[in-house]
């Protein structure tokens, strides 16, 4: 039974506040409308056509593909310049 009062005793009153909780939001599983709210205006303006799109990775394939080819090309020579390299050496 003691226990029973000294927990009593050690309650305390909390000091009042200002503070007002936020309200719940509820999740809206289906509703888009806060996500084309937050866009900027140019992306809500205008879809994305896909075609450019395309030819821009077109482009960038390209692009590649020349990077590609150049960094082939430089370890070929490389290769042959150590080749080069080790023959001398030998030949020392």
């Amino acid at each position: 039974m003691s226990s029973l009062i000294g927990d009593r005793n050690r309650t305390q009153k909390l000091p009042e506040s200002d503070y007002e909780s936020v309200p719940e939001t509820k999740s809206k599983d289906s509703d888009d409308s806060s996500i084309d709210r937050d866009l900027p205006e140019q992306i809500r303006k205008k879809p994305i056509p896909s075609t450019s799109k395309m030819e821009e990775l077109k482009s960038l394939a390209v692009q590649m593909d020349e990077m590609k080819h150049q960094f082939a090309d430089q370890l070929r020579t490389q290769n042959e310049l150590i080749q080069n390299q080790s023959q001398e050496l030998l030949n020392l």
